[in-house]
């Protein structure tokens, strides 16, 4: 029997009950359709709203974090999941952590990667091109 959740506003008991959508064969095969029932019962509620109907129905559901979030967020911050870093100059640059946290053996950063054009040469080289020709590009601004 279908559970109350999907008698609530926008509710699709068609697709619930629908036994060829019951196997995962049956689902792929309309995708698209779901995926527009999903859009249009999401559209019309707010992330807030959409997660607890989902917690009601005991759907498994979370947020999709955007960068700003998981640096705003009070339980990344807990977690120590932001580090802060700093750049050759001494610019101080907050990134994600290493995930997961182990206890023995947490993680961190240790290297925050190349500086913008450190490898250009070397590659440009890699690349087939010859000292005269990067010289050249340096001496155009291309590099």
């Amino acid at each position: 029997m279908p559970s109350q959740a999907t008698h609530d506003r926008d509710g699709r008991i068609d697709l619930a009950e629908d036994p060829e959508l019951a196997r995962n064969e049956g689902r792929v095969k309309r995708t698209g359709e779901i995926d527009a029932a999903i859009q249009s019962w999401c559209s019309g509620r707010s992330i807030d709203e959409a997660l607890a109907a989902l917690k009601a129905a005991d759907v498994p559901a979370s947020r999709i974090y955007s960068v700003a979030d998981m640096f705003s967020d009070p339980q990344f911050a807990a977690r120590d999941m932001i580090e802060q870093q700093h750049l050759p100059d001494g610019t101080a640059l907050k990134v994600p952590s290493v995930v997961p946290k182990l206890s023995a053996t947490p993680g961190g950063t240790a290297w925050l990667g190349p500086a913008l054009g450190e490898h250009t040469e070397e590659l440009l080289k890699q690349l087939g091109h010859d000292q005269a020709a990067i010289d050249t590009l340096r001496r155009d601004g291309v590099i």
